[in-house]
């Protein structure tokens, strides 16, 4: 294996590194984290919509979308149920299954963190010593008994 210095490449065949690429990468990488950010700001399978006298939440359950009205105390009212044949229930299908997926995990993540008082000693952090140094033993020549 024959190893080549970067001067040795001809300039035809040298990768030359974009300016943009950088930047490009920046501003997809910023677009990306602030949908993200948007889209867990609204719980999946709510939409609110506040009135003079309460707000409208509408929840995606496993039998379609229904309506509650919360009044201006906080007190759920029975005004303006959705009929009982609705038909976009496909709708709320992906976001039940989703919301399910989320409380199986809910369990396993909401619990407090557990730290020990001490560290263990593999993961304290110490200097790394140095190997160390033995003088080489001195040889001879092997010794035959067959003479």
């Amino acid at each position: 294996m024959r190893l080549t210095s970067p001067l040795s490449v001809p300039p035809s065949r040298r990768r030359v590194p974009r300016a943009g690429a950088g930047l490009a990468r920046a501003v997809l990488s910023g677009l990306l984290l602030l949908a993200l950010v948007l889209a867990g700001t609204v719980p999946q399978g709510m939409m609110r919509v506040v009135d003079g006298a309460g707000q409208r939440l509408v929840l995606c359950t496993p039998d379609g979308p229904r309506e509650i009205w919360m009044g201006a105390d906080g007190v759920a009212q029975d005004r303006a149920p959705l009929p009982a044949q609705n038909r976009e229930t496909g709708k709320c299908l992906s976001v039940t299954l989703a919301l399910v997926a989320v409380q199986g995990d809910l369990g396993t993540t909401a619990e407090p963190a557990q730290f020990d008082r001490f560290r263990p000693d593999l993961t304290a952090p110490r200097p790394a010593a140095p190997p160390p140094q033995h003088r080489p033993q001195p040889r001879a020549p092997p010794v035959s008994r067959l003479s």
